[in-house]
């Protein structure tokens, strides 16, 4: 597993990351991304799982909720879509769904719209 810093996209160093307070924190194994933190003030503002198929959804949400200040987001596997990468994705707020959404993402993992469900 390797863990990488992102600030507005940008990669950052882990002591970069703590100093500014705000950044995004990318866990990849096998250079599939699973999980992205992120962070505000240094404190976990939510998280977004990535759904591998032996996953059980519930069971994530469960997980992660507690270490989280606002929300969780469950996202299933991209799916190419002519150079673009689209995902349906749902978020969760203590357990409980409160948005379905599909996501259009760029060749980066830039989130370029989002379509509510």
């Amino acid at each position: 597993m390797t863990i990488s810093y992102r600030n507005f996209g940008n990669e950052i160093t882990e002591q970069q990351a703590l100093a500014v307070g705000q950044y995004d924190k990318l866990f990849k194994d096998n250079n599939t991304l699973v999980k992205k933190e992120y962070y505000r003030n240094n404190v976990l503002h939510s998280i977004t799982h990535y759904l591998q198929p032996s996953d059980i959804e519930i069971d994530i949400v469960q997980a992660l909720t507690p270490l989280v200040e606002f929300n969780v987001i469950i996202s299933d596997p991209k799916i190419p879509l002519g150079g673009f990468f689209a995902s349906n994705e749902r978020t969760y707020k203590n357990e409980e769904l409160i948005i379905n959404s599909r996501v259009l993402y760029d060749a980066f993992d830039n989130e370029i719209c989002i379509e509510w469900l």
